[in-house]
């Protein structure tokens, strides 16, 4: 269910697990790739994960 994988890429997210979180995020799109919420989420961990130089695993369009 999407919204699970939202949620538990939420968590991984505050959690600092950001591949993980870009993972559960990836998935959500997947099941349900209209999700204005997992778009935005997805954006903003993808800018703290460059401030941070770390890879992104995606070349996803989110916005």
């Amino acid at each position: 269910d999407a919204s699970a994988h939202m949620n538990l890429g939420a968590m991984l997210h505050f959690l600092e697990k950001y591949q993980e979180a870009e993972s559960s995020y990836l998935r959500a799109l997947m099941l349900d790739p209209s999700n204005p919420s997992t778009r935005i989420n997805l954006q903003r961990l993808h800018n703290i994960m460059k401030k941070r130089g770390l890879a992104t695993s995606s070349k996803i369009s989110v916005i």
